[in-house]
């Protein structure tokens, strides 16, 4: 295949798709961000004057974005960044936050929007409005405390794109446990070097998945992965492939892990203000964790608004 500049300008390579108009300009966050600045001595000619103070004075920009979203927790009397180069760093030295309590903050404010949009090739679709989801997270939070998760603690998930997922990594977050996913179409040796490092509490489970038409099992996965984990306390199934009483039964679980009651599996159905209890954890425990290449990469929490 021929891959010359001219070649690929023959094909669209590099071609401008789309730019937005005036209008769209001026409703944009970062316009407004910009507005908000402005206001505040920190006045820029474009994006581009934007951008390179953000990366020149990476301090003040992070320190800017904690008051312009209101970022819910304590900043501490510290400066947003201490140190220069990564990874010899540390942001928010002294901060306390909870992502969950941020993410979630919509639930008090306009319960009734839409939180989570989800489809699947197994007719299961619908929607979670943010009242719904926090009502979710308050439920698994609540079963995973009983089944001994605390701060500090690992959650791992061994999940797909499903809306289980997403309670699951707020309702870890809320009791200031640390979560760490994989995909089920990992291999048991994948999925066990990164969650070994870990060394989780709790594995949250699917019992498989659809893709291209097809179902894929994964009961066998879990039994290799969970006796793989001697620290694991509980297994927690999911049922993605399985419908009403099709559910996966107690007798399949890993030999030797208790299974952990029903905590995750629901998600429909009007839910009332929850009564969740947030942990605020200091700001440099990350509420997820990354493997990559065999080492664990702590990933910053992002708090959107």
């Amino acid at each position: 295949m021929d891959t010359s500049g001219s070649d690929l300008s023959s094909r669209g390579y590099g071609a401008v798709l789309w730019e937005p108009d005036d209008r769209t300009v001026h409703d944009a966050r970062i316009t407004r961000f910009m507005h908000w600045l402005a206001a505040r001595g920190h006045e820029f000619a474009g994006y581009d004057e934007l951008w390179h103070w953000s990366v020149t004075q990476p301090g003040q920009f992070w320190a800017s974005l904690w008051d312009y979203f209101e970022v819910l927790g304590e900043r501490g009397p510290g400066p947003a960044l201490l140190g220069g180069v990564m990874p010899d760093v540390r942001w928010f030295d002294g901060a306390t936050l909870n992502y969950a309590r941020n993410a979630l903050r919509t639930a008090w404010t306009d319960p009734d929007r839409t939180a989570i949009v989800f489809d699947s090739e197994r007719a299961r679709a619908g929607r979670l409005s943010y009242g719904q989801l926090a009502g979710e997270v308050a439920r698994v939070a609540r079963g995973l405390r009983s089944l001994g998760v605390r701060r500090g603690d690992r959650v791992a998930a061994l999940l797909p794109n499903v809306p289980e997922a997403v309670i699951g990594l707020l309702a870890a977050a809320s009791l200031g446990a640390i979560w760490s996913s994989c995909s089920p179409d990992f291999g048991a040796r994948s999925v066990i070097d990164r969650f070994a490092q870990i060394e989780p509490k709790v594995l949250i489970a699917c019992d498989g998945y659809g893709y291209g038409g097809k179902e894929f099992p994964r009961a066998g996965l879990v039994q290799d992965v969970a006796a793989a984990l001697p620290g694991l306390g509980a297994v927690v199934l999911v049922s993605v492939l399985a419908r009403g009483d099709d559910r996966v039964s107690p007798g399949g679980r890993p030999p030797g892990i208790p299974l952990g009651r029903d905590v995750v599996s629901g998600c429909s159905g009007a839910v009332p203000r929850p009564a969740a209890r947030i942990l605020r954890a200091p700001g440099a425990v990350p509420p997820l964790s990354l493997s990559q290449n065999g080492q664990r990469i702590p990933r910053p929490a992002w708090c959107p608004r």
